[in-house]
């Protein structure tokens, strides 16, 4: 099965890519980075919005190896309703909390 994913930063944004055929919306802030998060106002106003009609991701923003730091970062951003969160991490030893349904996209870097 393909599906075309959409990387949104807004609910304008958001709508016009649903309204293009988009399956997924994955919203991110790219001036923030390859895994910049959009404000957690903005997720919940295109969840709200989106809800039932697409799989809606976001991203949570590349941070150190700091589980408190990470972890609240992806409990905030599950709670909006969000489909998946994505976390990006440039370590292996990472550990998270059950989250409310979410599903994780988690991508590994390494430097070698």
């Amino acid at each position: 099965m393909t599906g075309m994913l959409a990387s949104v930063r807004n609910l304008e944004e958001a709508k016009l890519a649903y309204e293009g055929g988009a399956d997924i919306i994955d919203l991110k802030e790219p001036n923030d980075g390859a895994l910049g998060s959009a404000p957690l106002h903005e997720i919940h106003h295109i969840v709200d919005e989106l809800w039932e009609k697409c799989v809606i991701s976001a991203t949570i923003v590349d941070l150190p190896a700091d589980y408190e730091k990470i972890n609240q970062k992806v409990l905030q951003t599950a709670e909006t309703g969000v489909d998946y969160v994505k976390v990006g991490m440039c370590s292996f030893v990472h550990y998270f909390a059950g989250v409310f349904g979410s599903q994780f996209i988690i991508f590994l870097f390494d430097d070698l």
